[in-house]
Protein backbone atom coordinates (compact mmCIF):
# COMPACT_ATOMS: atom_id res chain seq x y z
CA UNK A 1 0.00 0.00 0.00
CA UNK A 2 2.72 2.46 0.99
CA UNK A 3 4.56 1.81 -1.98
CA UNK A 4 1.93 2.46 -4.18
CA UNK A 5 1.01 5.43 -1.95
CA UNK A 6 4.57 6.98 -2.19
CA UNK A 7 5.09 8.48 -6.07
CA UNK A 8 1.75 10.45 -5.90
CA UNK A 9 2.43 12.79 -3.09
CA UNK A 10 4.89 14.86 -0.80
CA UNK A 11 7.54 13.66 1.18
CA UNK A 12 5.52 15.71 4.26
CA UNK A 13 2.58 13.08 3.90
CA UNK A 14 4.51 9.88 2.90
CA UNK A 15 6.03 10.13 6.32
CA UNK A 16 2.96 10.79 7.97
CA UNK A 17 1.44 7.82 5.86
CA UNK A 18 4.18 5.48 7.16
CA UNK A 19 4.23 6.30 10.48
CA UNK A 20 -0.27 6.01 11.08
CA UNK A 21 0.77 2.26 9.64
CA UNK A 22 3.68 1.60 12.34
CA UNK A 23 3.72 2.27 15.87
CA UNK A 24 7.14 2.59 17.36
CA UNK A 25 9.67 -0.12 17.41
CA UNK A 26 9.44 -2.33 20.77
CA UNK A 27 6.24 -3.26 22.43
CA UNK A 28 3.15 -2.06 20.41
CA UNK A 29 1.32 0.37 22.31
CA UNK A 30 -2.70 0.96 22.27
CA UNK A 31 -4.19 4.53 22.00
CA UNK A 32 -4.78 3.90 25.51
CA UNK A 33 -1.09 3.93 26.48
CA UNK A 34 -0.84 0.47 27.60
CA UNK A 35 1.19 -2.19 25.47
CA UNK A 36 -1.32 -3.54 22.88
CA UNK A 37 -0.70 -7.03 24.11
CA UNK A 38 -1.53 -5.87 27.81
CA UNK A 39 -4.74 -4.35 26.40
CA UNK A 40 -5.81 -7.18 24.19
CA UNK A 41 -4.38 -10.09 25.34
CA UNK A 42 -2.41 -13.21 23.41
CA UNK A 43 -5.60 -15.29 23.49
CA UNK A 44 -7.48 -15.14 19.96
CA UNK A 45 -10.97 -15.88 19.85
CA UNK A 46 -10.60 -17.21 16.39
CA UNK A 47 -9.53 -20.92 15.69
CA UNK A 48 -7.19 -22.32 13.57
CA UNK A 49 -6.54 -18.42 12.39
CA UNK A 50 -2.67 -19.55 11.05
CA UNK A 51 -4.78 -21.90 8.28
CA UNK A 52 -2.24 -24.76 9.94
CA UNK A 53 -4.69 -27.74 9.77
CA UNK A 54 -6.58 -27.97 6.39
CA UNK A 55 -6.33 -29.98 2.87
CA UNK A 56 -7.05 -29.17 -0.32
CA UNK A 57 -10.55 -30.34 0.24
CA UNK A 58 -11.45 -28.09 3.39
CA UNK A 59 -9.90 -25.82 6.43
CA UNK A 60 -11.01 -26.52 9.21
CA UNK A 61 -13.47 -23.68 10.96
CA UNK A 62 -13.37 -21.92 7.93
CA UNK A 63 -16.50 -21.56 5.60
CA UNK A 64 -15.85 -20.54 1.47
CA UNK A 65 -18.88 -17.86 0.64
CA UNK A 66 -18.79 -16.12 -2.46
CA UNK A 67 -21.42 -14.09 -4.56
CA UNK A 68 -24.25 -15.67 -6.55
CA UNK A 69 -23.62 -14.04 -9.54
CA UNK A 70 -19.84 -15.52 -10.12
CA UNK A 71 -20.07 -17.39 -13.52
CA UNK A 72 -17.43 -19.66 -12.42
CA UNK A 73 -16.76 -21.05 -8.73
CA UNK A 74 -14.01 -19.35 -7.28
CA UNK A 75 -10.91 -21.84 -6.17
CA UNK A 76 -10.57 -21.82 -2.09
CA UNK A 77 -7.11 -23.47 -1.39
CA UNK A 78 -5.03 -24.82 1.15
CA UNK A 79 -1.50 -23.83 0.37
CA UNK A 80 1.60 -25.63 2.32
CA UNK A 81 4.41 -23.27 0.90
CA UNK A 82 5.24 -19.84 0.80
CA UNK A 83 3.41 -19.04 4.63
CA UNK A 84 3.90 -15.53 6.28
CA UNK A 85 3.85 -17.70 9.67
CA UNK A 86 4.00 -21.46 10.14
CA UNK A 87 3.67 -24.25 7.81
CA UNK A 88 0.66 -23.10 5.89
CA UNK A 89 -1.58 -20.44 4.84
CA UNK A 90 -4.62 -19.73 2.84
CA UNK A 91 -5.47 -18.40 -0.76
CA UNK A 92 -8.48 -17.63 -2.83
CA UNK A 93 -8.64 -16.95 -6.98
CA UNK A 94 -11.78 -15.34 -8.32
CA UNK A 95 -12.61 -15.04 -11.95
CA UNK A 96 -15.44 -12.89 -11.64
CA UNK A 97 -14.98 -8.59 -10.44
CA UNK A 98 -17.22 -7.03 -8.10
CA UNK A 99 -18.54 -8.84 -5.09
CA UNK A 100 -16.64 -9.87 -1.99
CA UNK A 101 -15.35 -13.32 -1.92
CA UNK A 102 -13.81 -15.01 1.34
CA UNK A 103 -12.82 -17.32 4.25
CA UNK A 104 -15.65 -17.15 6.96
CA UNK A 105 -15.18 -18.03 10.53
CA UNK A 106 -18.56 -17.44 12.70
CA UNK A 107 -17.40 -16.78 16.22
CA UNK A 108 -20.86 -18.23 17.75
CA UNK A 109 -19.96 -17.99 21.80
CA UNK A 110 -17.73 -14.74 21.90
CA UNK A 111 -15.57 -13.73 24.87
CA UNK A 112 -17.46 -13.19 27.59
CA UNK A 113 -17.99 -9.53 28.55
CA UNK A 114 -15.21 -8.25 25.48
CA UNK A 115 -15.44 -4.46 25.54
CA UNK A 116 -13.23 -3.84 22.57
CA UNK A 117 -11.23 -6.25 19.97
CA UNK A 118 -8.38 -6.21 17.77
CA UNK A 119 -8.57 -7.76 14.68
CA UNK A 120 -4.91 -8.39 12.38
CA UNK A 121 -3.70 -10.46 10.01
CA UNK A 122 -1.59 -10.90 7.15
CA UNK A 123 -2.73 -10.12 3.03
CA UNK A 124 -0.28 -10.34 -0.50
CA UNK A 125 -1.40 -10.75 -3.75
CA UNK A 126 0.18 -13.24 -6.12
CA UNK A 127 1.87 -11.81 -9.62
CA UNK A 128 -1.05 -12.43 -11.96
CA UNK A 129 -2.59 -9.66 -9.80
CA UNK A 130 -4.25 -7.05 -12.87
CA UNK A 131 -2.73 -3.91 -11.06
CA UNK A 132 -5.22 -1.94 -8.68
CA UNK A 133 -8.02 -3.69 -10.05
CA UNK A 134 -8.40 -5.81 -7.23
CA UNK A 135 -8.50 -5.42 -3.29
CA UNK A 136 -7.98 -7.76 -0.39
CA UNK A 137 -9.23 -6.94 3.58
CA UNK A 138 -10.42 -8.44 6.87
CA UNK A 139 -14.00 -7.76 7.69
CA UNK A 140 -15.32 -7.95 11.34
CA UNK A 141 -19.17 -8.49 11.45
CA UNK A 142 -21.06 -7.90 14.68
CA UNK A 143 -24.91 -9.13 15.27
CA UNK A 144 -27.70 -9.35 18.02
CA UNK A 145 -30.93 -9.17 18.80
CA UNK A 146 -29.60 -7.13 21.32
CA UNK A 147 -28.60 -4.40 18.73
CA UNK A 148 -30.27 -1.20 17.67
CA UNK A 149 -29.32 -2.19 13.94
CA UNK A 150 -29.37 -5.53 12.10
CA UNK A 151 -25.52 -5.56 12.19
CA UNK A 152 -22.06 -3.72 12.38
CA UNK A 153 -19.19 -4.29 9.64
CA UNK A 154 -15.97 -3.04 10.31
CA UNK A 155 -12.93 -3.03 8.25
CA UNK A 156 -8.91 -3.63 8.40
CA UNK A 157 -7.15 -1.25 5.17
CA UNK A 158 -7.79 -2.25 1.55
CA UNK A 159 -4.67 -3.85 -0.09
CA UNK A 160 -4.67 -3.54 -3.65
CA UNK A 161 -3.71 -6.13 -6.07
CA UNK A 162 -0.12 -4.71 -6.95
CA UNK A 163 0.92 -5.84 -3.38
CA UNK A 164 3.33 -8.76 -3.75
CA UNK A 165 4.56 -9.06 -0.34
CA UNK A 166 3.01 -9.83 2.95
CA UNK A 167 1.16 -7.25 4.23
CA UNK A 168 -0.04 -6.50 8.08
CA UNK A 169 -3.51 -5.20 8.49
CA UNK A 170 -5.49 -4.16 11.15
CA UNK A 171 -7.91 -2.49 12.65
CA UNK A 172 -9.37 -1.65 16.57
CA UNK A 173 -13.14 -1.54 17.34
CA UNK A 174 -15.65 -1.30 19.90
CA UNK A 175 -18.04 -3.71 20.26
CA UNK A 176 -21.11 -3.24 19.54
CA UNK A 177 -23.96 -2.89 22.32
CA UNK A 178 -25.77 -5.97 22.25
CA UNK A 179 -23.60 -8.18 19.42
CA UNK A 180 -24.46 -11.70 20.35
CA UNK A 181 -22.11 -13.18 17.55
CA UNK A 182 -18.84 -12.41 15.59
CA UNK A 183 -17.75 -13.09 12.04
CA UNK A 184 -14.40 -12.83 10.15
CA UNK A 185 -14.11 -12.64 6.78
CA UNK A 186 -10.69 -12.70 5.07
CA UNK A 187 -11.83 -11.56 1.51
CA UNK A 188 -11.15 -9.89 -1.91
CA UNK A 189 -13.37 -8.26 -4.44
CA UNK A 190 -12.61 -8.22 -8.01
CA UNK A 191 -10.01 -10.67 -10.26
CA UNK A 192 -7.28 -12.41 -8.10
CA UNK A 193 -5.36 -14.69 -6.35
CA UNK A 194 -4.63 -13.94 -3.03
CA UNK A 195 -2.85 -15.07 0.28
CA UNK A 196 -3.95 -14.72 4.15
CA UNK A 197 -2.74 -15.96 6.95
CA UNK A 198 -2.31 -15.51 10.74
CA UNK A 199 -5.37 -13.75 11.54
CA UNK A 200 -6.15 -13.73 15.17
CA UNK A 201 -8.87 -11.24 16.76
CA UNK A 202 -7.96 -10.28 20.42
CA UNK A 203 -10.27 -8.37 22.93
CA UNK A 204 -10.55 -6.84 26.29
CA UNK A 205 -12.79 -6.77 28.77
CA UNK A 206 -11.70 -3.58 30.70
CA UNK A 207 -14.43 -0.78 31.14
CA UNK A 208 -14.24 2.37 29.80
CA UNK A 209 -16.23 5.23 27.19
CA UNK A 210 -14.10 3.65 24.75
CA UNK A 211 -14.29 5.78 21.20
CA UNK A 212 -13.21 4.58 18.00
CA UNK A 213 -10.90 6.89 16.25
CA UNK A 214 -9.66 7.14 12.49
CA UNK A 215 -6.44 8.31 10.91
CA UNK A 216 -7.85 9.64 7.21
CA UNK A 217 -5.72 10.78 4.26
CA UNK A 218 -7.86 13.06 2.03
CA UNK A 219 -6.92 14.28 -1.77
CA UNK A 220 -8.76 16.26 -3.74
CA UNK A 221 -7.19 17.00 -7.35
CA UNK A 222 -6.90 20.29 -9.64
CA UNK A 223 -5.54 22.12 -12.68
CA UNK A 224 -4.88 25.88 -13.15
CA UNK A 225 -4.27 27.68 -16.72
CA UNK A 226 -2.91 31.03 -17.47
CA UNK A 227 -4.79 33.11 -19.70
CA UNK A 228 -2.22 35.37 -19.53
CA UNK A 229 1.28 36.44 -18.10
CA UNK A 230 0.40 35.65 -13.89
CA UNK A 231 2.71 36.46 -11.38
CA UNK A 232 0.61 35.97 -8.36
CA UNK A 233 -1.59 33.54 -9.28
CA UNK A 234 -3.45 31.59 -6.66
CA UNK A 235 -6.24 28.72 -6.33
CA UNK A 236 -8.42 28.35 -3.41
CA UNK A 237 -10.03 24.70 -2.09
CA UNK A 238 -12.05 23.26 0.36
CA UNK A 239 -10.01 21.02 2.88
CA UNK A 240 -10.57 19.45 5.91
CA UNK A 241 -10.35 21.92 9.60
CA UNK A 242 -11.09 21.77 12.82
CA UNK A 243 -14.63 20.32 13.27
CA UNK A 244 -16.47 18.44 15.40
CA UNK A 245 -14.47 14.99 16.06
CA UNK A 246 -12.36 15.41 13.31
CA UNK A 247 -8.44 16.92 13.80
CA UNK A 248 -5.81 17.95 11.07
CA UNK A 249 -2.68 16.96 11.74
CA UNK A 250 -0.87 17.98 8.03
CA UNK A 251 -1.55 18.99 4.92
CA UNK A 252 1.01 18.49 1.37
CA UNK A 253 0.51 19.64 -2.17
CA UNK A 254 2.03 18.30 -5.01
CA UNK A 255 2.43 19.63 -8.47
CA UNK A 256 3.36 19.27 -12.29
CA UNK A 257 5.49 20.62 -13.03
CA UNK A 258 7.68 19.89 -9.81
CA UNK A 259 8.41 23.16 -7.21
CA UNK A 260 5.51 25.20 -9.14
CA UNK A 261 4.05 25.88 -5.81
CA UNK A 262 5.29 29.18 -3.97
CA UNK A 263 3.26 29.13 -0.86
CA UNK A 264 -0.11 28.02 1.53
CA UNK A 265 -1.99 30.00 3.39
CA UNK A 266 -5.35 29.01 5.14
CA UNK A 267 -8.03 31.39 5.34
CA UNK A 268 -10.94 31.64 7.72
CA UNK A 269 -14.39 32.03 6.50
CA UNK A 270 -16.88 31.93 9.66
CA UNK A 271 -16.14 28.07 10.66
CA UNK A 272 -15.13 27.23 7.32
CA UNK A 273 -11.18 27.03 6.81
CA UNK A 274 -9.88 27.00 2.77
CA UNK A 275 -6.48 26.21 2.10
CA UNK A 276 -5.11 28.72 -1.23
CA UNK A 277 -2.44 27.61 -3.06
CA UNK A 278 0.06 30.25 -4.58
CA UNK A 279 2.18 29.39 -7.66
CA UNK A 280 5.24 30.62 -9.18
CA UNK A 281 4.90 33.28 -12.09
CA UNK A 282 3.46 31.76 -15.19
CA UNK A 283 3.47 32.55 -18.91
CA UNK A 284 0.15 32.72 -21.04
CA UNK A 285 -0.73 28.49 -21.95
CA UNK A 286 0.99 27.21 -18.44
CA UNK A 287 -0.94 24.78 -16.95
CA UNK A 288 -0.43 23.10 -13.60
CA UNK A 289 -2.25 20.01 -11.78
CA UNK A 290 -2.00 20.05 -8.22
CA UNK A 291 -3.84 17.53 -5.65
CA UNK A 292 -4.00 18.66 -1.95
CA UNK A 293 -3.73 16.04 0.45
CA UNK A 294 -4.64 16.03 3.99
CA UNK A 295 -4.24 13.95 6.98
CA UNK A 296 -6.61 14.26 9.59
CA UNK A 297 -7.78 12.41 12.58
CA UNK A 298 -11.22 11.83 13.00
CA UNK A 299 -12.81 10.64 16.38
CA UNK A 300 -16.39 9.58 17.17
CA UNK A 301 -18.43 11.48 20.31
CA UNK A 302 -21.87 10.00 22.09
CA UNK A 303 -24.22 9.23 19.13
CA UNK A 304 -27.56 10.52 20.73
CA UNK A 305 -30.54 8.99 18.87
CA UNK A 306 -32.80 12.15 19.62
CA UNK A 307 -35.34 10.45 21.99
CA UNK A 308 -36.81 13.04 24.51
CA UNK A 309 -34.89 15.67 23.11
CA UNK A 310 -37.38 18.88 22.68
CA UNK A 311 -37.11 20.81 19.06
CA UNK A 312 -36.82 24.73 19.90
CA UNK A 313 -39.36 26.73 18.84
CA UNK A 314 -38.04 29.44 16.42
CA UNK A 315 -38.09 32.60 18.59
CA UNK A 316 -35.82 30.52 21.17
CA UNK A 317 -32.93 29.44 18.51
CA UNK A 318 -29.61 31.99 18.91
CA UNK A 319 -29.06 34.70 16.65
CA UNK A 320 -25.77 32.54 15.01
CA UNK A 321 -27.88 29.49 13.94
CA UNK A 322 -31.51 31.43 13.26
CA UNK A 323 -30.03 31.48 9.05
CA UNK A 324 -30.17 28.22 9.24
CA UNK A 325 -34.18 28.28 9.30
CA UNK A 326 -34.29 30.65 6.20
CA UNK A 327 -34.50 29.51 2.34
CA UNK A 328 -32.43 30.40 0.27
CA UNK A 329 -31.13 29.03 -3.08
CA UNK A 330 -31.76 25.23 -3.75
CA UNK A 331 -33.93 25.09 -0.33
CA UNK A 332 -37.18 26.36 -0.99
CA UNK A 333 -38.99 26.46 2.17
CA UNK A 334 -41.63 28.12 1.28
CA UNK A 335 -42.51 25.90 -0.88
CA UNK A 336 -46.75 24.53 -0.76
CA UNK A 337 -45.56 20.98 -1.41
CA UNK A 338 -42.45 21.09 0.73
CA UNK A 339 -44.70 22.83 3.75
CA UNK A 340 -47.10 20.28 3.62
CA UNK A 341 -44.68 16.97 3.38
CA UNK A 342 -42.79 18.41 6.41
CA UNK A 343 -46.30 19.75 8.43
CA UNK A 344 -46.48 15.63 8.04
CA UNK A 345 -43.13 15.27 10.36
CA UNK A 346 -44.21 14.71 14.41
CA UNK A 347 -42.29 17.31 16.63
CA UNK A 348 -42.68 15.26 20.11
CA UNK A 349 -39.01 14.99 19.73
CA UNK A 350 -35.54 15.02 17.63
CA UNK A 351 -35.65 11.21 17.11
CA UNK A 352 -39.64 11.38 15.84
CA UNK A 353 -38.75 14.37 13.77
CA UNK A 354 -36.02 12.12 11.74
CA UNK A 355 -37.71 9.04 11.53
CA UNK A 356 -40.48 11.08 10.06
CA UNK A 357 -37.69 12.81 7.46
CA UNK A 358 -35.76 9.38 6.78
CA UNK A 359 -38.94 7.75 6.42
CA UNK A 360 -40.13 9.57 3.46
CA UNK A 361 -36.43 9.94 1.79
CA UNK A 362 -36.62 5.95 1.86
CA UNK A 363 -40.31 5.54 0.56
CA UNK A 364 -40.38 8.10 -2.10
CA UNK A 365 -36.78 9.34 -3.36
CA UNK A 366 -34.54 7.26 -6.04
CA UNK A 367 -31.19 7.59 -6.33
CA UNK A 368 -30.70 8.55 -9.99
CA UNK A 369 -28.07 11.24 -11.67
CA UNK A 370 -28.73 14.18 -13.51
CA UNK A 371 -31.10 17.19 -13.19
CA UNK A 372 -31.87 20.38 -10.82
CA UNK A 373 -30.74 19.18 -7.50
CA UNK A 374 -32.74 21.78 -5.89
CA UNK A 375 -35.13 20.88 -3.46
CA UNK A 376 -38.49 20.73 -4.60
CA UNK A 377 -37.09 19.96 -8.49
CA UNK A 378 -35.95 16.41 -6.48
CA UNK A 379 -38.80 16.38 -4.12
CA UNK A 380 -41.43 16.43 -7.47
CA UNK A 381 -38.84 14.23 -9.98
CA UNK A 382 -38.38 12.29 -6.65
CA UNK A 383 -35.46 11.67 -8.37
CA UNK A 384 -31.53 12.72 -6.96
CA UNK A 385 -28.03 12.01 -6.29
CA UNK A 386 -26.58 12.93 -3.14
CA UNK A 387 -26.91 16.98 -3.27
CA UNK A 388 -30.20 16.47 -3.98
CA UNK A 389 -31.00 14.45 -0.91
CA UNK A 390 -29.32 16.76 1.10
CA UNK A 391 -31.06 19.98 -0.13
CA UNK A 392 -34.65 18.14 0.03
CA UNK A 393 -33.82 16.75 3.76
CA UNK A 394 -32.93 20.34 4.34
CA UNK A 395 -35.90 21.79 2.93
CA UNK A 396 -38.57 19.60 4.71
CA UNK A 397 -36.76 19.95 8.17
CA UNK A 398 -36.30 23.94 8.23
CA UNK A 399 -40.04 23.95 6.67
CA UNK A 400 -40.96 21.81 10.16
CA UNK A 401 -39.62 24.49 11.96
CA UNK A 402 -35.44 22.43 12.95
CA UNK A 403 -32.66 24.68 12.04
CA UNK A 404 -30.82 22.79 9.34
CA UNK A 405 -27.51 23.01 7.30
CA UNK A 406 -25.80 20.75 4.64
CA UNK A 407 -22.01 19.97 4.98
CA UNK A 408 -19.64 19.00 1.77
CA UNK A 409 -17.45 16.17 2.86
CA UNK A 410 -15.88 12.77 1.37
CA UNK A 411 -16.33 9.52 2.84
CA UNK A 412 -13.72 7.88 5.15
CA UNK A 413 -12.87 5.66 2.17
CA UNK A 414 -13.18 5.38 -1.40
CA UNK A 415 -13.00 7.87 -4.53
CA UNK A 416 -16.18 9.80 -5.50
CA UNK A 417 -17.21 13.30 -6.32
CA UNK A 418 -17.79 15.64 -3.97
CA UNK A 419 -20.80 14.70 -0.99
CA UNK A 420 -23.90 16.18 0.89
CA UNK A 421 -25.04 15.41 4.33
CA UNK A 422 -27.09 17.21 7.18
CA UNK A 423 -27.06 18.52 10.28
CA UNK A 424 -30.34 19.59 12.22
CA UNK A 425 -29.86 21.71 15.47
CA UNK A 426 -31.75 20.87 18.81
CA UNK A 427 -30.72 23.60 22.04
CA UNK A 428 -29.49 20.04 23.98
CA UNK A 429 -27.27 18.63 21.49
CA UNK A 430 -26.35 21.27 19.17
CA UNK A 431 -25.73 19.78 15.72
CA UNK A 432 -26.58 16.26 15.22
CA UNK A 433 -25.70 14.53 11.65
CA UNK A 434 -27.92 12.75 9.29
CA UNK A 435 -26.79 11.09 6.07
CA UNK A 436 -29.79 12.09 4.33
CA UNK A 437 -28.55 9.66 1.09
CA UNK A 438 -28.59 6.57 2.91
CA UNK A 439 -32.02 7.87 5.25
CA UNK A 440 -29.80 7.07 8.50
CA UNK A 441 -30.11 8.92 11.71
CA UNK A 442 -27.91 9.45 13.61
CA UNK A 443 -24.39 8.93 11.76
CA UNK A 444 -21.18 8.78 13.26
CA UNK A 445 -18.41 11.77 12.83
CA UNK A 446 -15.76 8.63 12.23
CA UNK A 447 -17.88 7.58 8.76
CA UNK A 448 -17.25 11.15 6.88
CA UNK A 449 -14.34 14.05 6.59
CA UNK A 450 -15.81 17.27 6.42
CA UNK A 451 -14.68 20.08 3.84
CA UNK A 452 -17.17 22.82 4.72
CA UNK A 453 -20.23 24.33 5.82
CA UNK A 454 -22.46 25.29 2.86
CA UNK A 455 -23.91 28.68 4.49
CA UNK A 456 -27.24 30.09 2.97
CA UNK A 457 -25.36 32.65 0.97
CA UNK A 458 -23.18 30.03 -0.13
CA UNK A 459 -22.79 30.14 -4.81
CA UNK A 460 -24.48 27.16 -6.56
CA UNK A 461 -24.25 25.95 -9.95
CA UNK A 462 -27.20 26.01 -12.24
CA UNK A 463 -27.80 22.85 -10.68
CA UNK A 464 -28.23 23.80 -7.18
CA UNK A 465 -25.11 21.76 -6.45
CA UNK A 466 -22.97 23.89 -3.72
CA UNK A 467 -19.33 23.24 -5.41
CA UNK A 468 -16.47 25.55 -4.41
CA UNK A 469 -13.42 26.34 -6.31
CA UNK A 470 -11.77 29.95 -6.43
CA UNK A 471 -9.34 31.14 -8.82
CA UNK A 472 -6.96 34.61 -9.07
CA UNK A 473 -4.06 36.37 -10.53
CA UNK A 474 -4.68 35.58 -14.26
CA UNK A 475 -5.45 31.73 -13.77
CA UNK A 476 -8.97 29.89 -14.42
CA UNK A 477 -9.36 26.31 -12.10
CA UNK A 478 -11.17 23.09 -12.46
CA UNK A 479 -11.48 19.75 -11.30
CA UNK A 480 -9.24 17.47 -12.65
CA UNK A 481 -11.37 14.67 -13.59
CA UNK A 482 -8.34 12.62 -14.62
CA UNK A 483 -8.94 9.52 -11.98
CA UNK A 484 -10.11 6.11 -13.16
CA UNK A 485 -13.37 6.55 -12.48
CA UNK A 486 -13.50 10.19 -13.31
CA UNK A 487 -13.56 11.06 -9.65
CA UNK A 488 -11.22 13.95 -8.49
CA UNK A 489 -11.62 13.37 -4.96
CA UNK A 490 -10.67 10.34 -2.51
CA UNK A 491 -10.30 9.47 1.10
CA UNK A 492 -8.43 6.49 2.65
CA UNK A 493 -8.66 5.39 6.22
CA UNK A 494 -4.67 4.53 7.19
CA UNK A 495 -5.71 2.97 10.38
CA UNK A 496 -8.70 2.66 13.33
CA UNK A 497 -7.24 3.28 16.97
CA UNK A 498 -9.46 2.77 20.02
CA UNK A 499 -9.36 5.77 22.19
CA UNK A 500 -10.44 7.37 25.30
CA UNK A 501 -11.73 11.00 24.91
CA UNK A 502 -10.58 12.54 27.95
CA UNK A 503 -6.90 11.16 26.86
CA UNK A 504 -6.99 12.35 23.23
CA UNK A 505 -8.49 15.92 24.05
CA UNK A 506 -4.88 17.68 25.06
CA UNK A 507 -3.64 16.42 21.87
CA UNK A 508 -6.78 17.61 20.17
CA UNK A 509 -5.96 21.36 22.10
CA UNK A 510 -2.73 21.94 20.86
CA UNK A 511 -3.23 20.36 17.06
CA UNK A 512 -5.89 22.88 16.90
CA UNK A 513 -4.18 25.97 18.46
CA UNK A 514 -1.32 24.87 15.87
CA UNK A 515 -3.94 24.61 13.20
CA UNK A 516 -5.54 28.18 13.98
CA UNK A 517 -1.53 29.56 14.23
CA UNK A 518 -1.22 28.71 10.65
CA UNK A 519 -3.44 30.43 9.66
CA UNK A 520 -2.61 33.80 10.77
CA UNK A 521 -0.03 33.77 7.79
CA UNK A 522 1.54 32.02 4.45
CA UNK A 523 3.83 29.51 4.63
CA UNK A 524 6.62 29.12 2.54
CA UNK A 525 6.42 25.67 0.41
CA UNK A 526 4.23 22.89 -0.38
CA UNK A 527 3.29 21.39 3.46
CA UNK A 528 2.05 22.40 6.91
CA UNK A 529 2.53 20.43 9.66
CA UNK A 530 0.93 21.01 12.91
CA UNK A 531 2.06 18.07 15.11
CA UNK A 532 3.22 19.74 18.02
CA UNK A 533 7.00 19.11 19.36
CA UNK A 534 7.58 16.47 22.11
CA UNK A 535 8.26 19.11 24.79
CA UNK A 536 4.54 20.40 24.45
CA UNK A 537 3.22 17.26 24.78
CA UNK A 538 2.66 17.16 28.36
CA UNK A 539 -0.32 15.51 30.06
CA UNK A 540 -0.73 13.52 26.84
CA UNK A 541 -1.07 9.70 27.03
CA UNK A 542 2.01 7.56 26.63
CA UNK A 543 0.13 5.63 23.71
CA UNK A 544 -0.63 8.65 21.65
CA UNK A 545 2.52 10.43 22.52
CA UNK A 546 4.15 7.46 20.90
CA UNK A 547 3.10 8.01 17.82
CA UNK A 548 3.19 11.55 17.57
CA UNK A 549 7.03 11.32 18.96
CA UNK A 550 7.55 9.11 16.27
CA UNK A 551 6.14 11.20 13.04
CA UNK A 552 8.28 13.79 14.60
CA UNK A 553 11.04 11.92 14.55
CA UNK A 554 10.28 10.84 11.59
CA UNK A 555 10.18 14.44 9.76
CA UNK A 556 13.48 15.57 11.43
CA UNK A 557 15.52 13.09 10.24
CA UNK A 558 13.97 13.51 6.44
CA UNK A 559 14.18 17.24 6.82
CA UNK A 560 18.20 16.28 7.70
CA UNK A 561 18.52 14.36 4.67
CA UNK A 562 17.00 17.03 2.66
CA UNK A 563 19.92 19.40 3.76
Amino acid sequence: MTAAFAPLCSALIRLLFAAALVWPAGPARSAAGQPRNDLFGTESALENGGFEKGSDRAIPRWQKVWPPFADREPLFRHVAKGAHGGRSCASIETFHQGGYTSWTQRIERPPEGATVVHLEGWIRFDDSGEGGRARASLLMLFSGSGMRDDGAVLSTPWIDSSTREWTRVEHDMVVPEGAEKWMVRCGVTGKARVFFDDIRVTWSTKKAKWSTAVLVETSGRYQVRAAASARKAWAMVSIPFPYMGQTPLAIGVRSEPEKAIDRLEIVKDRENRFLKVWFEGMKPGDGIRFDVRTLVLVRDRPLPDGKGIALAGRGKVPKEVKPFLEPSDGLETEDETIRKIAGRFDRTDLASMMAGLTGYLRENMEYEPGGDQGARASIVSKRAVCTGFANAAAALLIAAGVPTRILACTQTEGELQEHYIVEAWTRELGWSRCESTMAEFPWADTRNVILRVIYPDASRTSGNVPIFMESGGGVMMGADMGGSNGCWQSAATLRSLIVRAEDLAPLEELLRKAFEKAAKKAVRGSSISFIPKAAKMRGIDDGIKDLMKEMEGRLSRESRQAK
